[in-house]
């Protein structure tokens, strides 16, 4: 998974055996990934859950995932985002020769269908309550936005490139912008 500007600061994996990725090693490659299944349960639910599960994941020397502790989600798609996460694998990380324990943020959406995901990165987006790397993540994942779903997304970026105090933020509100009127 790439995330661009996206990187999220979170605690080491508990004995500290594990080096950071994209901070101490480059991001290991994903080689291997299962998509999580919505759960049922989740539907069940009025209004239903939907959203992200972010993953502290600790792979071994071989690529194959070791530990994962979740950093943040609702619980009723946790589940589902770990399940999915233990049947990844990635590439070795070697460093000056030696392949090396690699823990990484690993991001995982949960959604029954592409309008409930559009809508919740928009409201991600929209709100200032959220960190801002939460909402630039939001920005990043609303690329493939289309319909009424992209106008509400244009018409958001518009408001974020003259209004938004994090300068962060609107700074990539106006770079979204610009490309597009390119």
């Amino acid at each position: 998974m790439t995330m661009g500007f996206f990187v999220l600061a979170v605690a080491l994996i508990a004995d500290g055996a594990f080096l950071r990725a994209g901070k101490d090693v480059p991001v290991p490659q994903k080689v291997e990934h299962v998509a999580p299944e919505y759960p049922e349960v989740a539907r069940q639910v009025v209004p239903f859950v939907v959203g992200i599960v972010v993953l502290d994941v600790g792979t071994n020397e071989q690529g194959k995932v070791v530990d994962i502790k979740v950093v943040r989600g609702a619980p009723i798609l946790a589940g589902a985002a770990v399940e999915a996460a233990k049947k990844w694998t990635y590439a070795p990380t070697i460093t000056e020769g030696v392949a090396r324990r690699v823990a990484m943020a690993e991001v995982v959406e949960l959604f029954p269908d592409e309008g409930s995901r559009a809508d919740y990165f928009l409201d991600m987006l929209k709100s200032r309550k959220e960190p801002p790397a939460y909402r630039l993540l939001a920005l990043d994942r609303l690329k493939s936005a289309t319909g009424k779903k992209q106008e509400k997304l244009q018409a958001l970026l518009v408001k974020l490139s003259k209004d938004e105090a994090d300068e962060s933020v609107r700074a990539a509100a106006q770079k979204v912008l610009q490309g597009e009127a390119k």
